[in-house]
């Protein structure tokens, strides 16, 4: 998985890896995401979704520091709910031997309907993507999004180029289902004063 991402003159590019398991007890995300940063170095991001009934327990990391929270079920895709309700089954697609729906979508996006950003920026743009996904699961997927954020009295442009791609598809597991769970349940917990 990498993804670029520009905002006026500054480009950080990051990079790592994503598993998703989609399975009868529930379905579970984990991704790892680094970037070089300007005057920083190396910064890692990580982040959980595993759902348990009608909610997803979600934990981000950085720098040694986690904080949980829940969700409702259907957010265990890092990146669902970015455009998902506005793609199209244009055809079939394969990638790793597998058989899929090719899903295309372009239209308008505000900051306000990515998560993570509702609140916190304001701005409007545009976006084109384009997903092979089988049994539920994306094998590759293609996100270009241009958007002015304003920011501080300016308006500022940035371009994000998210490119994911299945290196190995194998069996769902219960028992990293079990793990993730446990733990997601934990933080979860602590960042609400649990323990």
């Amino acid at each position: 998985m990498s993804m670029n991402v520009t905002m006026g003159s500054i480009s950080v590019r990051l990079w790592g890896w994503l598993l998703q398991g989609v399975g009868p007890l529930g379905n579970y995300s984990i991704f790892n995401l680094t970037a070089v940063l300007p005057g920083r170095g190396p910064v890692s991001v990580s982040y959980t979704a595993v759902a348990k009934g009608n909610l997803t327990y979600i934990v981000a990391c950085s720098g040694g520091r986690c904080v949980g929270r829940t969700a409702p079920v259907n957010e265990t895709e890092p990146f669902s709910g970015l455009f998902r309700g506005a793609v199209r089954a244009s055809g079939n697609c394969t990638y790793l031997n597998y058989t899929g729906v090719e899903l295309r979508g372009a239209g308008n996006a505000s900051a306000g309907s990515i998560p993570g950003l509702a609140g916190l920026l304001n701005g409007t743009g545009n976006y084109t993507e384009e997903i092979c996904e089988a049994y539920g699961v994306p094998l590759s997927a293609y996100v270009d999004l241009r958007m002015g954020l304003s920011l501080y009295n300016e308006t500022v442009a940035v371009d994000v180029a998210l490119r994911l791609s299945a290196v190995r598809v194998g069996p769902y597991s219960p028992e990293r289902y079990r793990q993730l769970l446990e733990e997601a349940e934990a933080a979860v917990a602590k960042s609400s004063g649990g323990y």
